[in-house]
Protein backbone atom coordinates (compact mmCIF):
# COMPACT_ATOMS: atom_id res chain seq x y z
CA UNK A 1 0.00 0.00 0.00
CA UNK A 2 1.29 3.44 -0.82
CA UNK A 3 1.54 6.08 2.22
CA UNK A 4 -0.57 8.20 0.65
CA UNK A 5 -3.73 5.68 0.37
CA UNK A 6 -3.26 5.77 4.14
CA UNK A 7 -6.43 8.11 5.16
CA UNK A 8 -5.94 11.36 7.23
CA UNK A 9 -8.40 12.08 9.84
CA UNK A 10 -8.71 16.23 10.09
CA UNK A 11 -10.26 16.75 13.58
CA UNK A 12 -11.49 20.54 14.32
CA UNK A 13 -14.04 22.18 15.24
CA UNK A 14 -13.69 25.05 12.73
CA UNK A 15 -15.34 24.15 9.34
CA UNK A 16 -13.47 26.47 7.48
CA UNK A 17 -9.92 25.28 8.59
CA UNK A 18 -10.86 21.30 8.26
CA UNK A 19 -11.69 22.04 4.78
CA UNK A 20 -8.70 24.52 4.34
CA UNK A 21 -6.50 21.45 5.27
CA UNK A 22 -8.21 18.86 3.86
CA UNK A 23 -7.81 21.26 0.45
CA UNK A 24 -4.28 21.40 0.78
CA UNK A 25 -4.06 17.81 1.57
CA UNK A 26 -6.29 16.74 -1.10
CA UNK A 27 -4.02 18.70 -3.58
CA UNK A 28 -1.31 16.51 -2.53
CA UNK A 29 -2.74 13.23 -3.26
CA UNK A 30 -3.64 12.79 0.06
CA UNK A 31 -7.30 11.43 1.66
CA UNK A 32 -8.68 12.78 3.89
CA UNK A 33 -11.71 12.43 6.53
CA UNK A 34 -13.22 15.03 8.38
CA UNK A 35 -14.14 14.92 12.16
CA UNK A 36 -15.77 17.85 14.24
CA UNK A 37 -15.91 16.22 17.94
CA UNK A 38 -13.38 14.08 19.55
CA UNK A 39 -15.65 11.22 19.79
CA UNK A 40 -16.17 11.03 16.26
CA UNK A 41 -12.19 11.36 15.55
CA UNK A 42 -12.39 8.34 17.64
CA UNK A 43 -14.48 5.94 16.56
CA UNK A 44 -13.19 6.44 12.97
CA UNK A 45 -9.72 5.64 14.20
CA UNK A 46 -10.89 2.69 16.29
CA UNK A 47 -13.27 1.04 13.76
CA UNK A 48 -10.31 1.06 11.32
CA UNK A 49 -7.17 1.87 12.69
CA UNK A 50 -5.09 0.11 9.62
CA UNK A 51 -6.71 2.35 7.47
CA UNK A 52 -5.17 5.94 8.93
CA UNK A 53 -1.98 6.72 8.83
CA UNK A 54 -2.37 10.59 10.84
CA UNK A 55 -4.22 12.50 12.91
CA UNK A 56 -4.54 15.92 12.32
CA UNK A 57 -6.09 18.03 15.44
CA UNK A 58 -6.76 21.13 17.18
CA UNK A 59 -6.92 21.23 21.05
CA UNK A 60 -9.92 23.68 21.29
CA UNK A 61 -12.73 21.25 20.42
CA UNK A 62 -16.56 21.70 20.71
CA UNK A 63 -17.89 20.37 23.81
CA UNK A 64 -14.62 18.21 24.82
CA UNK A 65 -11.31 19.03 25.66
CA UNK A 66 -8.37 18.04 23.08
CA UNK A 67 -5.99 17.01 25.92
CA UNK A 68 -8.27 14.32 26.62
CA UNK A 69 -8.81 12.91 23.01
CA UNK A 70 -4.80 12.85 22.88
CA UNK A 71 -4.61 10.76 26.27
CA UNK A 72 -7.67 8.80 24.69
CA UNK A 73 -5.70 7.84 22.12
CA UNK A 74 -2.15 7.05 23.78
CA UNK A 75 -4.14 4.84 25.82
CA UNK A 76 -5.52 2.83 23.39
CA UNK A 77 -3.41 -0.40 22.51
CA UNK A 78 -4.91 -0.44 18.96
CA UNK A 79 -4.70 3.12 18.04
CA UNK A 80 -2.11 4.51 20.13
CA UNK A 81 0.78 4.20 17.30
CA UNK A 82 -1.37 6.19 14.96
CA UNK A 83 0.95 9.74 14.41
CA UNK A 84 -0.61 13.18 15.85
CA UNK A 85 0.04 16.40 14.44
CA UNK A 86 -1.32 19.18 16.83
CA UNK A 87 -2.33 22.83 15.00
CA UNK A 88 -3.39 24.71 17.61
CA UNK A 89 -3.57 28.63 18.26
CA UNK A 90 -3.72 28.90 21.94
CA UNK A 91 -1.17 29.79 23.88
CA UNK A 92 0.52 27.30 26.14
CA UNK A 93 3.49 26.92 29.50
CA UNK A 94 6.31 25.53 28.77
CA UNK A 95 5.27 22.56 30.52
CA UNK A 96 2.30 22.00 28.84
CA UNK A 97 3.90 22.53 25.50
CA UNK A 98 6.31 19.72 26.84
CA UNK A 99 3.05 17.56 28.01
CA UNK A 100 2.10 18.45 24.11
CA UNK A 101 5.22 16.81 22.55
CA UNK A 102 5.04 14.21 24.43
CA UNK A 103 1.56 12.54 23.01
CA UNK A 104 2.00 14.54 19.81
CA UNK A 105 4.46 13.70 17.19
CA UNK A 106 4.69 17.24 16.22
CA UNK A 107 2.91 20.59 16.72
CA UNK A 108 2.41 23.76 14.33
CA UNK A 109 1.54 26.92 16.28
CA UNK A 110 -1.70 28.56 13.94
CA UNK A 111 0.60 32.14 14.36
CA UNK A 112 3.70 30.13 12.65
CA UNK A 113 1.06 28.69 9.89
CA UNK A 114 2.92 27.54 6.45
CA UNK A 115 1.59 25.34 4.10
CA UNK A 116 5.34 23.92 3.04
CA UNK A 117 5.63 23.14 7.11
CA UNK A 118 2.11 21.10 7.12
CA UNK A 119 2.90 19.29 3.95
CA UNK A 120 6.47 19.01 5.38
CA UNK A 121 5.12 17.03 8.50
CA UNK A 122 2.35 15.47 7.15
CA UNK A 123 4.93 13.85 4.54
CA UNK A 124 7.17 12.98 7.64
CA UNK A 125 4.62 11.37 10.24
CA UNK A 126 2.41 9.25 7.48
CA UNK A 127 3.98 5.86 7.71
CA UNK A 128 5.55 4.49 4.45
CA UNK A 129 3.75 0.77 3.73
Amino acid sequence: MNKKNKRIVILDKDDILREFYGRILSDSGFKTVYATHGSEALNTLRNNPDDYGLLIMDLVLENEDGWQVLEEIRRNENIKDIPILTITGISITDDSLKRLNELSNDVIFKGEFEMTRLHNAVEALVPKC
